[in-house]
């Protein structure tokens, strides 16, 4: 019996099932616990639809200058800078309004932003800006008169003011629906800043075929999603991106960070946290890819503020993202079966609970989760059936198996020496500042927070040119640069 089995007296269950509940409300980022009290969009007949696909130059249905993998090199992107909406907080108790945060981004928040734009535009790469494409499609909506109907179902204490709404008041930039009185002069706002809208990727993935619009499993960002699903049914700009898949209509939570294309045929899903397995199964048969659903732990039910490692595990892009052609870039032991039963992660995740007195079952439970991180499962293109064949396995075997090289996030794992230092010092210390949250501006051409150098040097030992740029701001907020990009074009 291994010593984390001794310790526990071999409760772990390691065939323990961990799907997300259909219509469970989910652990969120930590960066700020809000909500936006807003219903869901209303159907709006402009833009292009799933039924009005462009022509495509593949006989399979995809189209060459959508996004095919993760690495091709990237010609045009969605951002958005984190500006005035995210100073509307009031940091003095955490709770369901977005205007209550227990944490705080300051002003330079966007000026660190502003020098990762500068990064991809010098690299030739089309920039567009979701304020802009917001602003399009309210003009757009207001010509063919849908507009107070769209904010009649999704900012109804707007449609008073709607001849006076612009993009900037349905992002809370505009202070004037922030700080409003009720008729008893109390605060009482009529719209609330979307203060994570900054980390794009969230919000909707393009695949070969078209774009897949996310649905937030947590009321903080459901009208992002709103939002999202506005600009690509209403934005000129957008009119050639077809919706092939809207997670709100479908009624299930997919979110972004957890979708990553390895190839045309194949779509990486982590599920467990933010993202549904019916979400996988539905992506598998509408994209007709095959995708491979990746275990996350279920962050919401740790005992303690173990909020470092929920950040660290919210999104499948924080643990993994692909840097080149057969290579990946992931954080060490937990995405291989070789390290499920006894690794560093978890004599120190276990040896700190018992210093912190947490019971038994809590003990139990937590390493449940972290050992179940990383199994697998293929659902199969088109149909969805999951692929019996492939057996138990995790994600780093399959990718190994599939001919990839692995650079890991702290860098190279020692042979012999002091693995607790190691993980400790390296691993969860880069891995938190982000270091597998790497965004690709072509093949072996990566963009990465400064501040993880064991990770940064490995992988330029290893070819890969890394741009860094100063995110001490950015990072607080729980995401890198892949987090902060919503590629639209790679080809």
């Amino acid at each position: 019996m291994w010593p984390l089995q001794a310790m526990l007296s071999g409760a772990v269950d390691q065939n323990r099932p961990n799907p997300v509940q259909a219509g469970k409300r989910m652990h969120r980022r930590n960066f700020l616990i809000t909500a936006l009290t807003a219903t869901t969009a209303s159907r709006l007949t402009a833009g292009p639809q799933a039924s009005q696909l462009p022509q495509s130059e593949n006989a399979d249905g995809s189209n060459p200058h959508f996004v095919s993998s993760e690495i091709a090199p990237l010609k045009r992107v969605l951002v958005h800078p984190p500006g005035p909406e995210t100073l509307r907080t009031f940091p003095m108790f955490s709770g369901q309004h977005s205007m209550l945060t227990w944490e705080l981004l300051r002003p330079e928040a966007a000026i660190q932003h502003k020098h990762f734009v500068a990064q991809l535009t010098r690299h030739g790469i089309e920039v567009l800006y979701f304020e802009q494409l917001l602003e399009e499609s309210i003009k757009r909506c207001r010509a063919n008169g849908a507009f107070t109907a769209w904010l009649q179902n999704n900012a109804p204490r707007l449609v008073k003011h709607e001849a006076h709404v612009t993009a900037q008041s349905l992002l809370g930039i505009d202070d004037r629906f922030v700080y409003q009185r009720d008729d008893s002069g109390l605060l009482n706002p009529a719209t609330s800043p979307t203060t994570t809208l900054f980390f794009t990727r969230d919000l909707a993935v393009m695949t070969p075929r078209g774009v897949v619009i996310c649905n937030f499993n947590h009321d903080r960002r459901a009208f992002e999603s709103a939002l999202t699903r506005f600009i690509f049914r209403n934005a000129t700009t957008l009119d050639k991106y077809p919706i092939v898949f809207d997670a709100i209509t479908e009624q299930v939570y997919v979110e972004g960070g957890d979708v990553l294309l390895a190839d045309k045929k194949t779509l990486l899903v982590g599920i467990g946290n933010a993202t549904q397995q019916e979400a996988a199964i539905r992506l598998a048969k509408v994209l007709e890819m095959d995708v491979i659903a990746v275990q996350m732990p279920s962050v919401e039910q740790w005992p303690g503020e173990w909020s470092g490692l929920q950040s660290i595990f919210y999104h499948l892009d924080c643990l993994l993202n692909f840097v080149d052609h057969k290579r990946v870039l992931a954080i060490p032991y937990l995405l291989e079966q070789q390290h499920a039963r006894n690794n560093p992660l978890l004599e120190i995740l276990i040896g700190l609970s018992r210093i912190e007195r947490l019971s038994r079952p809590e003990r139990i439970a937590m390493l449940n989760e972290v050992q179940n991180v990383g199994w697998i499962t293929r659902f199969q293109a088109g149909s969805g059936k999951p692929d019996r064949t492939l057996g138990r396995v995790k994600l780093l075997d399959y990718l190994k198996a599939q001919g990839y090289e692995v650079n890991y996030v702290g860098g190279q794992l020692p042979p012999h020496g002091n693995s607790l230092r190691y993980t400790t010092e390296r691993v969860i210390r880069e891995a938190r500042f982000m270091a597998a949250n790497v965004v690709a501006l072509r093949p072996a051409h990566l963009v990465s927070y400064a501040g993880n150098p064991h990770t940064n040097s490995n992988l330029r030992s290893a070819g890969i040119q890394v741009d860094t740029f100063a995110a001490t701001e950015l990072m607080r907020a729980n995401g890198g640069p892949h987090c902060l990009t919503m590629p639209l074009e790679r080809h």
